[in-house]
């Protein structure tokens, strides 16, 4: 039950990194920034903001020695979650 909530715990971070990021730097390119969606800078900075959680996360939690595993699951969960939030988005953007 423990490892349950763990995993319910890194639910949000996983969440925020991989669907709120992206939709905060769409919205600020569009809005902020005017840019449009064809303009190449505009991809390039919405896609680096949809990859997943990185490595360097983990180096800290290593290092400080805190959230270690759920650092691990986060970091594993958003990989996958990417896998298919990441080809969908691509899709989106050459068609739109």
């Amino acid at each position: 039950m423990r490892d349950l909530g763990r995993v319910f715990a890194i639910l949000p971070l996983i969440a925020i990194k991989v669907l709120m990021q992206p939709l905060v730097t769409l919205l600020a390119g569009l809005y902020l920034f005017g840019m449009e969606l064809r303009d190449l800078w505009f991809v390039c900075a919405v896609v680096m903001a949809a990859q997943p959680i990185g490595a360097g996360v983990f180096v800290f939690a290593a290092k400080y020695d805190y959230f270690e595993d759920e650092t691990t699951i986060a970091i594993i969960a958003s990989l996958l979650v990417t896998l298919i939030s990441l080809p969908l988005l691509l899709a989106w953007l050459v068609v739109a």
